[in-house]
């Protein structure tokens, strides 16, 4: 060793290293059986509540998604026709930009990416535009048939009356038809709280998936109906 390097730096150095082996032998030590252990401790630091967001990324709804359902209380209004063709209106409004989020989505395909590149190669100008309104028909139907598995064949709707309750509207959806029910429903949550994608039962249980959409404007119904859906 130096004899240049100075007593109190020596010193330094040897209590340094023997930290380092201390701290060394302590997390080497074996455990031996009857050593309490908590696995689940956090490594560093106090535990916190672990806070989980909901957005289901399937047809299939896990536990995880059950906060997600919103449920019927109650009919709030019958539709009167004019309603009725606003809510179908505003419903194949949305349904038609999600169409073309799937057509995006699935042009993207290494298949059809594939097909587009030999139609640009084909030389026939005629051949190739039949062969690329082809090929986007195919690209239509795949995503028509991806949206409704996503949707499940029913949507709820946000609509709004003139006192404000979170009410939704259901309706079928069977290929680019829309079927919308006579009745508006209050639910037990409010339109604020959900997300494109989450479910709403019906009063016999079957979930529709809730399309985010500018509310539809009813009217005040005649009268307040308080008469409560069995659960």
């Amino acid at each position: 060793m130096d004899s240049s390097i100075r007593p109190s730096t020596r010193r330094s150095r040897i209590f340094a290293v023997g930290l380092c082996a201390a701290v060394v032998a302590g997390c080497q030590a074996p455990r031996g059986p009857g050593v309490d252990e908590d696995l689940d401790a956090p490594m560093f630091g106090g535990s916190r509540p672990t806070t989980y967001f909901i957005a289901p990324t399937s047809d299939v709804i896990h536990a995880r998604d059950l906060a997600a359902v919103a449920r019927v209380l109650r009919r709030y209004k019958t539709l009167d026709a004019a309603e009725r063709a606003l809510v179908r209106s505003s419903v194949s409004r949305r349904l038609q930009g999600l169409i073309a989020f799937e057509v995006k989505r699935i042009e993207q395909l290494p298949r059809y990416r594939a097909a587009r590149a030999e139609i640009r190669k084909l030389g026939d100008l005629r051949l190739a535009a039949t062969r690329s309104a082809q090929l986007d028909g195919e690209i239509r139907a795949e995503a028509m048939r991806a949206l409704a598995r996503r949707l499940g064949g029913m949507v709820a709707t946000p609509v709004r009356g003139a006192d404000n309750r979170s009410a939704v509207v259901f309706s079928r959806i069977d290929g680019d038809r829309v079927a919308v029910r006579d009745a508006a429903y209050e639910i037990d949550r409010p339109i604020a709280s959900l997300t494109e994608g989450s479910r709403v039962e019906d009063a016999s249980g079957t979930a529709a998936t809730f399309v985010s959409s500018p509310p539809v404007a009813l009217a005040a119904p005649p009268r307040p109906d308080d008469e409560r859906i069995p659960q």
